[in-house]
């Protein structure tokens, strides 16, 4: 069994523009929300919960978002892997920005 938990995998780029809401989504590890909303061309992906994996959490997000865009995690640019956004901690949040 994996200690990672993986958010947000199969979401279409279209959706994560429109808006989506995942609330108290039990997991293994306990419950996570999130949502996205579009916003001045910038997308932006909040995550919170009581959850704790072991090694963290992905995100995983279409690369057609994270291919040619600035990606920041709280603030910080990162440089997601296939689509892959590394999470240490809640509450986090994501903004892709063109």
């Amino acid at each position: 069994m994996s200690s990672v938990l993986v958010l947000a995998a199969g979401i279409p780029a279209e959706w994560l523009s429109a808006g989506v809401t995942v609330t108290r989504l039990p997991t293994q590890f306990g419950l996570i929300s999130y949502d996205s909303k579009e916003q001045d061309g910038k997308i932006t992906l909040s995550i919170k919960g009581d959850v704790n994996p072991p090694d963290g959490f992905r995100i995983r997000l279409p690369n057609s978002l994270t291919a040619e865009n600035t990606v920041t995690l709280n603030g910080g640019v990162v440089s997601p892997k296939a689509g892959d956004i590394a999470i240490c901690a809640l509450p986090a949040t994501i903004v892709i920005d063109p």
